[in-house]
């Protein structure tokens, strides 16, 4: 079943996530303490969205990208190296749910689909797809992304990024 492939994406994404968070946090000598400063989330749940067991909402990893300074696009990145990749940029304030779905269409639009497709992809609801696509949820779950990039065709790391 697709749906299943799309579970299964969005798992893989979550422990992306998560491995990336922390081999980030340890090459920058950031203790667990120290990630509570300046991302407000206690030592558990860090650890808990570290190991990718965290299907945390939207705003949330613009925080810990924020804390560790590093583009949040790369920390979705499957090819991310924290040796060289995350001390070359930044983090860079942007309104990145809207980049998703001006990146989402242009991405169907170059593939001659439309949004139905994300729904015969993934089993998601229509109204959920056009509210995201249209911007009407200010803070979804990252199941929500993964499941619509997976439905597009797209990694989330590339939908979330300005070309």
């Amino acid at each position: 079943m697709i749906a299943a492939d799309a579970n299964e994406y969005h798992a893989n994404i979550l422990q992306t996530f998560g491995h990336n968070v922390q081999r980030v946090r340890k090459r920058r000598q950031y203790s667990f303490s120290h990630m509570e400063k300046l991302s407000g989330y206690g030592r558990q749940y860090i650890s808990a969205l570290e190991l990718g067991k965290k299907d945390i909402q939207f705003s949330t990893a613009v925080r810990i990208a924020r804390a560790l300074d590093v583009p949040l696009a790369k920390l979705f990145t499957r090819s991310f190296d924290s040796n060289a990749d995350v001390f070359d940029e930044a983090f860079t304030e942007d309104d990145f749910l809207l980049v998703f779905s001006s990146n989402v269409r242009r991405h169907l639009m170059d593939l001659g689909k439309k949004e139905i497709h994300i729904y015969i992809e993934t089993g998601m609801d229509t109204a959920t797809i056009s509210r995201m696509l249209n911007a009407q949820t200010p803070d979804p779950r990252i199941s929500t992304l993964v499941k619509i990039a997976f439905g597009a065709g797209a990694d989330l790391d590339q939908l979330l990024s300005r070309s």
